[in-house]
């Protein structure tokens, strides 16, 4: 019964051990455990294998009302699409379940069930909430019963709070409830599990919540009456109580008909010694009473003695249930096994296995101080030593120096020089419920005889609690690792998508993808708004065709399905038709992703709106054909100059001085028209210029008159001309030639002709009398018939006596086409 007894305690307790080892999983990470990493944790848990009876470990999360729909709907998109949460009537708030593991047939029907809202369930959640501790439910029908035979059930849950740890008083655990760990239990399962199967020939079990009724029965185990007299009555029983998590439960063992009907099969044999027996009994009286004072003391010693191991026991269990920190856990055990066994010094070896073999390592020391061992190699796989690295079994030794195994490794014939003296030696192996041997513990004394059988017994119970602890412990490390690998990855995605989108931003670019399958294309919005198209809507074949300029269309095509063949990298710029009925001038590049049988599956790329690239690049190629007529155009007028000049000049010098003067004048205009960026030049500017080397800011000679006129290139360089002309003319015969000749030069725009017309009027007076000329110079030819083809005009030049007067008639419209300027 004390074995049975202690059975059930210690599975109970294994399982709240896992328990809190799920809300360490939860308080590691801060509550941002997804669905994917409790599945991770639940199978490192490995419950069918090592934990048989319990149903599954889940967790249920507190929902406030006013979050149940975002909730829910969150819920659908991480995996769920048929979440729910259930029964659907109202109250303040839920405590659905989200995650249960295994994800079997009868594990996915509790899927969104609130147990908050039955009466049993929601009574051991308010005690685990409030307490902070593990709390077992009463007697209840599982939501998981979906079968016809259906089991009495219970459950075990712990709470997970805001912030981690477990807030100091009621009202704040209260508020700070986040949700709770917990486990479901079929209680025939469960026993079944604890006692193998239920093969116990020995004994019966009555197992009930609370007192014993027909209600609170959770299990019986043998057989019931065949008539209605209800349970049989059995020879021997013995009623205990089991606390599990804040719930009494009652106990009955009975012995079992098998057990009965052995022990009457023995009983005419013992009444016969009985007889024999009963004549030495008055001779052995005086005896007995003497033995007994002394074997009253030696029984109170020992029961202090057991009093006082399981105190060790039980402390070290629920210290290492509670313990998450693996070398804190395998302290403490090495500390009880010294406690136990009364050892000089005890050590835990973890074994550890690489490509060079078994090699063990000290974790921990108990009662010496760790440079004892410092200075020492680690342990080989000797013949001493393999037995517990290996998982054989337990070595007790009264003398291990007298032990055939000893010393028999050579080059070393025993314990190194300086090491602690041992003569009893006690080692047991720490191996895990899926057999994997994780190291072992080691315990020494210098007296020989020390350790006794029932110190193995201890030490295996000791063992035993090392070995969950640790893989709890490891499960727990190995569950914060993958999350603290998971946070980095999740961050390092973060980081590498605001980087895309930075560096879409900074480019204006805008992705989309096509999907080959249907044929649907998907753009960003910033691709929406390059196409002048809604972001939301996904385009069809037809819909992104009819997007495309229909003399790209063909192109576009060609150089797509080039990309997909793989003849091509898919590169293309063309127009597009908006629906805000503007053209768009688009580039877009792409790659395509393929199976693996390299067939396209579909094609991700991005557009960047080229149509401010594509105006500049036509306005720069406008320019460069403008410069190259200029500069055909200023050759063939240098050329003019130099012929003319070269035909009318009496010398050399005098070629010279008037071939130079021209230049300038076609210089000084040209200077104008840059600043223009050749887009055109001002009138006055032109006349300013023309007439600037004959100005004296002394004398007020040049008379200008005239309003702001824009002239194209054309008509500006052979207005300049002409002015530099007839200044030239003016300085050496004219007006200007004495000291009180005058220079008017008048200009207007008649804007009642289409397209308007300029009348500029150049005359002089004061000057010289003026003779008409007797042959036509170049100045003369220059003014009456270049200009004049320049300007598609009408020119005169009239020589009156008074002073020259020369007239200029032309439309205002550009004799070439000029750039339009970029926006």
């Amino acid at each position: 019964m004390d074995q049975a007894q202690a059975a059930i305690r210690d599975r109970l307790d294994t399982y709240m051990t896992l328990l809190r080892a799920g809300v360490g999983l939860f308080n590691a990470s801060h509550l941002n455990v997804d669905r994917q990493a409790f599945q991770a944790f639940a199978a490192g848990l490995r419950l069918k294998n090592d934990y048989p009876g319990i149903q599954g470990i889940g967790y249920t999360a507190r929902v406030p009302i006013a979050k149940r729909e975002a909730f829910v709907s969150a819920q659908r998109q991480q995996g769920m699409p048929a979440f729910r949460i259930w029964p659907d009537h109202p109250r303040p708030e839920f405590h659905s379940i989200i995650y249960l593991e295994p994800l079997d047939r009868r594990n996915e029907a509790a899927i969104g069930y609130d147990m908050f809202s039955e009466p049993v369930r929601r009574a051991a959640m308010e005690q685990a909430r409030d307490t902070g501790q593990p709390a077992a439910s009463g007697r209840v029908e599982l939501v998981q019963e979906i079968d016809e035979a259906k089991q009495a059930g219970f459950l075990l849950y712990v709470p997970v709070y805001q912030g981690g740890g477990t807030p100091n008083t009621t009202p704040e655990r209260q508020e700070l409830l986040a949700g709770f760990v917990y486990s479901a239990f079929r209680v025939d399962d469960l026993f079944a599990a604890i006692f193998q199967g239920g093969r116990n020939p020995g004994l019966e079990l009555r197992v009930h919540d609370g007192p014993p009724t027909p209600q609170s029965l959770l299990h019986r185990s043998g057989l019931r009456q065949a008539d209605s007299q209800g349970e049989r009555a059995a020879r021997y029983t013995e009623t205990r109580t089991l606390d599990v998590a804040g719930r009494q439960w009652t106990v009955a063992y009975l012995s079992s008909q098998q057990l009965e009907v052995s022990s009457t099969r023995y009983l005419i044999p013992l009444f016969f010694a009985g007889g024999l027996l009963a004549t030495f009994l008055v001779s052995g009286v005086l005896w007995a009473q003497v033995k007994a004072r002394s074997a009253a003391d030696q029984k109170s010693r020992e029961a202090q003695a057991r009093a006082q191991e399981l105190a060790v026991l039980n402390r070290t269990g629920a210290a290492t249930a509670a313990e998450l920190e693996l070398e804190r856990v395998v302290q403490m055990v090495t500390d009880a096994g010294v406690e136990l066994t009364g050892a000089q010094f005890g050590a835990f070896f973890y074994n550890v296995v690489d490509d060079k073999g078994a090699t063990y390592t000290l974790y921990t020391l108990s009662g010496v101080g760790r440079e004892a061992f410092s200075r020492f190699p680690m342990p080989r796989p000797t013949a001493v030593f393999h037995p517990t690295f290996s998982g054989e079994g337990i070595i007790r030794s009264d003398d291990i120096l007298q032990d055939p195994r000893y010393g028999q490794n050579k080059p070393y014939t025993g314990m190194p020089e300086g090491h602690l003296p041992v003569r009893s030696y006690l080692a047991v192996p720490v191996t895990s419920r899926s057999g994997e041997v994780l190291g072992g513990l080691f315990f020494g004394h210098a007296e020989p005889g020390l350790f006794k059988p029932e110190h193995e017994s201890l030490l295996v119970g000791i063992a035993g609690h090392a070995a969950i602890a640790i893989d709890n412990a490891r499960l727990f490390q190995d569950a914060q690792r993958e999350l603290e690998e998971r946070r980095r990855a999740e961050e390092g995605l973060r980081e590498s998508e605001e980087r895309l989108r930075l560096a879409l931003k900074a480019g204006k670019l805008g992705i989309w993808e096509l999907d080959l399958a249907s044929h649907r294309r998907l753009l960003s919005s910033r691709s929406a708004e390059i196409l002048g198209l809604p972001a939301d809507e996904l385009l069809d074949r037809e819909a992104w065709q009819a997007a495309i300029h229909p003399d790209d269309r063909e192109r576009l095509n060609s150089a797509f399905q080039a990309a997909l063949h793989g003849k091509a990298p898919y590169r293309a710029d063309f127009r597009i038709l908006a629906k805000d009925g503007g053209v768009r001038w688009v580039s877009s590049q792409a790659i395509v992703h393929r199976n693996e049988n390299n067939a396209p599956q579909r094609v991700v790329g991005i557009h960047q709106d080229i149509t401010d690239r594509k105006r500049w690049e036509d306005h720069q190629q406008l320019l460069i054909n403008e410069l190259n007529h200029r500069v055909k155009n200023t050759l063939a007028t240098v050329q003019s100059i130099v012929g003319q000049t070269l035909r009318n000049a009496g010398t050399l010098d005098e070629a010279r001085v008037a071939f130079e003067a021209r230049l300038f004048a076609l210089s000084r205009a040209h200077d104008v028209l840059t600043r223009e960026n050749w887009e055109g030049a001002n009138l006055r500017e032109i006349v300013a210029e023309a007439v600037a080397p004959y100005s004296n800011a002394r004398e007020d000679r040049l008379h200008l008159d005239g309003p702001d006129v824009r002239l194209p290139p054309r008509m500006a360089l052979a207005l300049a001309m002409a002015l530099q002309e007839l200044a030239t003319n003016a300085v050496k015969y004219g007006a200007l030639s004495n000291e009180a000749g005058e220079v008017r030069i008048q200009w207007a725009l008649d804007r009642t002709k289409v397209p308007p017309c300029l009348h500029l009027r150049w005359q002089e007076g004061g000057g010289p009398p003026v003779k008409v000329p007797t042959r036509r110079g170049f100045g003369t030819r220059l003014i009456e018939r270049s200009l004049a083809l320049d300007l598609d005009g009408d020119v005169q030049i009239d020589f009156a006596p008074g002073g020259v007067v020369c007239t200029v008639d032309a439309p205002l419209s550009p004799a070439d086409p000029q750039p339009a300027a970029p926006p």
